[in-house]
């Protein structure tokens, strides 16, 4: 699953003060909802003041797996005004990003909070190993993961393009020890 969020800024015009609830949905471009992929708005409610702004954030998540790429965010603003709509287009990379985050590194096997043990993706996914941690680390990979021949320095990328189902752990640090699955899907 991968998170990104958007910004909204909502305004008070004519004089309108109070509280303004936010209600975040994420549609194809008929508005149908698109299953698996979820909107939070952080707050849920803003309070407005007259002629004052305030701002969101809605958190979507979308599945490793999911099949659509481009989306339409579509929020919905209700108050005892008007209701009031908006709607913002928002495209996904084929790509998952699995950070190796700090202090990882000095804990065998390493956790990975967050981070399931089996990850689902469509083919032609672009894995990204990402070190974020204070000392190198090595991918070891097997199938549809290629060993990584080098130590991944602090801060660099290792990128797998998934054809195929693979498995993956930390050459330096875990010996095998807490083998991660990706699989490919169609």
């Amino acid at each position: 699953m991968t998170s990104e969020v958007v910004v909204v800024t909502a305004t008070s015009t004519m004089g309108f003060t109070g509280d303004v609830a936010i209600n975040p949905t994420v549609v194809d471009t008929n508005g149908v909802a698109i299953a698996g992929w979820t909107a939070t708005a952080m707050p849920a409610t803003l309070t407005l003041a007259d002629g004052g702004s305030q701002t969101a954030m809605i958190q979507v998540k979308i599945p490793s797996d999911s099949a659509a790429l481009a989306a339409n965010i579509k929020i919905d603003l209700t108050s005892t005004a008007a209701p009031a709509s908006a709607t913002s287009a928002f495209t996904v990379q084929k790509q998952l990003h699995i950070p190796i985050e700090a202090g990882t590194g000095t804990l065998v096997p390493h956790p990975h909070p967050g981070l399931a043990t089996s990850i689902n993706v469509k083919t032609g996914t672009s894995v990204i190993f990402v070190n974020n941690d204070t000392i190198v680390h090595r991918i070891h990979g097997d199938n549809g993961i290629t060993h990584e021949p080098n130590d991944l320095a602090v801060g660099g990328t290792y990128t797998q393009i998934m054809t195929a189902d693979g498995q993956w752990y930390c050459h330096d640090h875990e010996s095998g020890t807490q083998i991660r699955n990706i699989s490919v899907v169609p």
